[in-house]
């Protein structure tokens, strides 16, 4: 009968600690706009430096507003998942304070919204998004 080997990898923050003891406080990271980059965003957030890199062609820069919008969508969502599960969520103080963030930004855009709405203009969102920070882009052209 064959053994099976264990591998016991280094995760969570004994894993972001490791990587900053070799590579210092500032990463990185290959920004897809897919889960697993803003899962990865949010776990370095406030621990590690990250410079996102979006491997998309730059010519109209139509992926800054897409990802802009993107975020939007997912803080509403995420702020109409929270309502529908009320206190049965538990959570560590680290994502209790990202779904502060996020609600608090979902209230945001609803109360511009709304704000527009009762003044008979588009909502401002892009002024919201700026506020919380934006869009960075990082490039720098490789010649072959």
């Amino acid at each position: 009968m064959a053994s099976r080997m264990t591998i016991n990898w280094p995760t969570g923050d004994k894993l972001i600690d490791q990587f900053k003891e070799k590579y210092g406080d500032k990463t990185i990271l290959a920004f897809s706009r897919g889960k697993d980059s803003i899962a990865a965003a949010l776990a370095l957030r406030g621990k590690v430096d990250v410079i996102p890199v979006h491997y998309d062609n730059p010519p109209y820069l139509d992926f800054i507003t897409e990802s802009l919008a993107y975020y939007v969508r997912q803080v509403e969502k995420f702020a109409a998942r929270y309502r529908a599960l009320g206190s049965e969520v538990s959570w560590n103080a680290e994502e209790q304070e990202m779904a502060g963030e996020f609600l608090a930004h979902a209230a945001a855009l609803k109360a511009e919204r709304e704000a527009a709405a009762a003044e008979g203009r588009e909502p401002r969102l892009a002024a919201l998004l700026d506020s919380w920070g934006g869009a960075t882009i990082a490039y720098r052209r490789i010649s072959c």
